[in-house]
């Protein structure tokens, strides 16, 4: 539920970034710089795609996960259209997964076993992913 509340706010600008909050008057105008230290206003759009503050290696990683998943949804639709084929929600995300494992297997990322400890963990399949941000 918390996930589809943040998904709607996203996609219609309603989560309260900075220049949101500068908007709704709940904080100074001069507050409104961006988290990661970089020189522009936090905005959802800068936050979540234009940020320069965030490592080029999050960035690549987040797009990755992003077109997967469209990947996944689009091939679903042309399933059900063209070969009368439905799979579950959980089985898309795991379609999601296996082929970011795999993406990044073949880029040489990093994987260790669940009873190792990560910084950052990303789980797919099995394994953490410490993926170095």
């Amino acid at each position: 539920m918390k996930v589809s509340i943040f998904a709607w706010r996203l996609l219609r600008d309603r989560l309260p970034t900075k220049i949101n909050l500068v908007r709704r008057g709940l904080i100074n105008a001069e507050t409104a710089g961006c988290v990661a230290g970089c020189s522009d206003d936090e905005t959802m759009s800068h936050l979540f795609f234009h940020c320069a503050g965030h490592s080029r290696r999050r960035r690549s990683f987040l797009r990755l996960v992003w077109l997967l998943f469209v990947w996944a949804v689009w091939n679903e639709r042309n399933n059900r259209i063209f070969n009368n084929i439905q799979t579950t929600i959980e089985q898309l995300l795991e379609k999601v997964k296996f082929h970011s494992l795999w993406w990044l297997k073949a880029n040489n990322a990093s994987f260790v076993r669940h009873s190792d400890v990560v910084v950052e963990p990303y789980v797919m399949s099995g394994y953490r992913l410490t993926v170095v941000l």
